[in-house]
Parts: C-alpha cells; sequence; structure tokens
C-alpha cells in the first residue's frame, strides 16, 4: 500500500488581535507617511508576508513599501509574498523590472546591502535671531532621494520645512539655491543636524500650538537613526586650549563682525528702535546738559538695554551660536575666524559687572546702534555713514 505524502506546512498567517491593529494602522498611515517608516514598524517576517498580502496595490505607496520589505525580510515565505504582489502588480500594467531585481539580489547574499548613509548640511547662522538653512539627503529605495530641508531657530523654531523625494537635478537646485541666500553650506553628522532640530522643534513647540507637519513626518527616523550630541561639535575639532591666548579686543571684534557670514549679526530694529528714541531725547531735552551729564544719561540707558536684551537665557543661545560659527569656520578653512568666534564664545560665561562690560556684548550694542542710527532719515546726509548705509547687507525700509 502506498504511503500517503504528507501535505506541506503552509507558514501561519493568523494575527493576533494586537498584530491586526497594529497592521490595520499601518494601512492607515500608507498615504503620509513614508515606505521606510511603514516597513520599520512591521515587527517580523509573518507579519510582512501577511501585509503584502492585504495591501492594496492600486495605492501610489504600494510599489515603494514592496521595495522596502525586500530589503528588510530576506526569509524565503517574505519572499514569495513579495513575488506574488509583484505578480500582481504587473497584471495592472505597473513596471516591475526594477523590484525585480532588488529580489533577485536579495536571494543571492545572506545579508541585506548596506544602506548609504545620509548626507548633511547645515549653513551659517543669519543674523541674531538664530536662523540657519540645514539640508538632509536620505537614501530612497526608489528614485532619488528623500530631502529634508528648511530654515530653523533656536529661539524662533522652525520657520518652513519638507520632507520629499526629489530626483538629483531638483536636489542640486535646492543645493544651489540654499548655498546662494542661505550659505555657504558645510557638510555635517546626522547627530549633529539632529540635535540643531530638535532644539528649534522643542521651541517651536513652546512658542506655537502647531508643530511643522514635514519635520513630524521626518522625527521619528531621525531619532531612531541618530544620537544627539551632548557638547558643542566644534570642541571636537578645536581644543578650548587653541583659544586660550585669544585677546577679543576692539580691532579683533572687528575683524571677525566684518566677516560676510557675520556682518549681519545685529540687534532686530524693534528692540533698538526705543533706545534710539530715548537717546534722541537726551539730545535735544529743553534742559542744558553738559557732554558728561549726556554720557551718563546714555550708558544709563545702554545699561537698561544690556539687561533686558541679554538675560541670562538670550547670553546662552548667543555663546551656543558663537560656537556653531566656530565650527562653521573651522569647517571652511577660515582658522583664525574660528578661534575669534570661539573666543567670543567664552566670553559669554564672564558676567557683565558695573566696572567691566562684557566686550563681545558692548560690540554688538554699539555696532547695531550706530547701523541703525545711520540709517534714521534725519541722519541720511552724512556721507560717512551713507557709506556704511550702502556697504550693509541689510536693507532698512
Amino acid at each position: 500500500m502506498q504511503r500517503r505524502k504528507k501535505a506541506k506546512k503552509k507558514p501561519q498567517t493568523s494575527l493576533s488581535q494586537s498584530e491586526q491593529r497594529l497592521l490595520t494602522s499601518l494601512f492607515d498611515k500608507i498615504q503620509n507617511s513614508g515606505p521606510e517608516e511603514i516597513v520599520a514598524a512591521i515587527p517580523d517576517s509573518r507579519c510582512a508576508r501577511i501585509f503584502v498580502d492585504r495591501l492594496p496595490l492600486k495605492n501610489p505607496s504600494a510599489k515603494p513599501i514592496i521595495a522596502a520589505i525586500i530589503e528588510k525580510f530576506q526569509d524565503k515565505h517574505t519572499r514569495k509574498a513579495v513575488k506574488r504582489g509583484l505578480f500582481r502588480l504587473k497584471k495592472m500594467g505597473i513596471p516591475i523590472d526594477d523590484l525585480q531585481i532588488n529580489i533577485e539580489d536579495s536571494t543571492s547574499i545572506l545579508k541585506p546591502p548596506p544602506i548609504e548613509k545620509p548626507v548633511c548640511y547645515i549653513g551659517p547662522i543669519l543674523d541674531m535671531s538664530g536662523f540657519r538653512a540645514i539640508l538632509i539627503l536620505i537614501r530612497s529605495l526608489g528614485k532619488g532621494r528623500r530631502v529634508g530641508t528648511g530654515l530653523v531657530s533656536d529661539e524662533k523654531g522652525i520657520d518652513s520645512f519638507l520632507y520629499v523625494t526629489f530626483g538629483t537635478g531638483k536636489i542640486r537646485e535646492i543645493m544651489d539655491d540654499l548655498s546662494q541666500n542661505a550659505g555657504p553650506l558645510v557638510e555635517t553628522s546626522l547627530s549633529h543636524i539632529a540635535t540643531i532640530l530638535e532644539g528649534a522643534y522643542r521651541q517651536h513647540v513652546r512658542l506655537h500650538p502647531e508643530a511643522p507637519e514635514h519635520y513630524l513626518a521626518l522625527r521619528p527616523w531621525l531619532l531612531e537613526n541618530a544620537t544627539l550630541v551632548d557638547r558643542p561639535v566644534v570642541y571636537d575639532v578645536l581644543s578650548e586650549e587653541a583659544v586660550s591666548d585669544v585677546m577679543l579686543t576692539e580691532s579683533q571684534l572687528e575683524k571677525l563682525f566684518q566677516n560676510k557670514l557675520m556682518k549681519s549679526w545685529l540687534l532686530d530694529f524693534e528692540h533698538i528702535k526705543p533706545i534710539i528714541e530715548e537717546i534722541k531725547k537726551v539730545e535735544e531735552s529743553s534742559i542744558i546738559l553738559t557732554d558728561a551729564q549726556k554720557l551718563q544719561q546714555e550708558r544709563k540707558i545702554r545699561d537698561k538695554c544690556i539687561k533686558e536684551l541679554f538675560h541670562e537665557n538670550a547670553t546662552n543661545l548667543l555663546k551656543c551660536r558663537f560656537e556653531e560659527m566656530a565650527y562653521m569656520f573651522f569647517s571652511l578653512g577660515e582658522k583664525d575666524m574660528s578661534r575669534l568666534c570661539l573666543a567670543a564664545a567664552r566670553s559669554m560665561d564672564t558676567k557683565e559687572t558695573i566696572l567691566e562690560a562684557n566686550p563681545v556684548i558692548d560690540f554688538i550694542y554699539e555696532r547695531s546702534l550706530k547701523f541703525f542710527l545711520a540709517a534714521s532719515p534725519e541722519k541720511s546726509d552724512r556721507p560717512s555713514e551713507q557709506k556704511e548705509k550702502a556697504a550693509s547687507p541689510i536693507i532698512i525700509a
């Protein structure tokens, strides 16, 4: 009597209630989440097989999701499910040649191919509001790359942010635009750029009721793949001892702030405007004051301004910005500017006293006051001040 062959056991396809809820939630997220994020949430190959079998292939995200599953799950049962999905895509008229290559490659090796590291760029801090450009390029499973880019500030939050897939041509266009209008750009680590973005994000949610939608799409991947840094990155390339001999004289500060990347570091006009008005009142007072008395009054105005604008939190932010610019200058090969910025950052730890002003804060105040006084309509007939106004990169309406 011929022995009956035992039927081969098919891989189990039943789901627990929690697994069913998970897959249902992933199907709901397909429209608004990237394929990497969707597939990263699939816990094992069994769930992956069921997910592929139930995947709505008419959805434009179906093909990138299958590509991501090919990359993550290498077992033969999942490959069979993927092949079934590819067959269905082909019957629908969707080209699958690129995915067939991927799945053939994945069967011939024991581990998935290494994932290309993200490429990250930052721009200089543009002004005293702390805004700067950032750019992250992440390998995409299809054509092009995932691009995260925007303007962010440690004080104002996230001004604009975009997280989408672009082709090589569009990416080059974005990089050229950022370099021209908010550059130069220098390459940095993913951990550094993640720390910058998270600082801006935390500040943003303190100031605004809604978080930027595109950054929220990138954030889970960013926090999973990057470790936030716990100290300024400039100290990875430059030690504190390297600036111990730097003297922040007025000529050195002039040199620093005349650099094209620092020229726009001026106090906000809305902050300096009341100071200008108070100084004008002193100058135009009907009470006759000696030059010494006028200087004393202006000193009081100055002290009041410094106290209001350079409180502890503002000083800490300024220190961080100088440290970030020190890293920028070092990356650009401008070592002298880097050392001056780091010395300026260290000076923020020195508290101003009645007898001695902080040289950097005092310089920023005087420089901003001089600039806006020169830009004032009442003073516009002075040739020297006209020259300074014309040379400034900031246009005052």
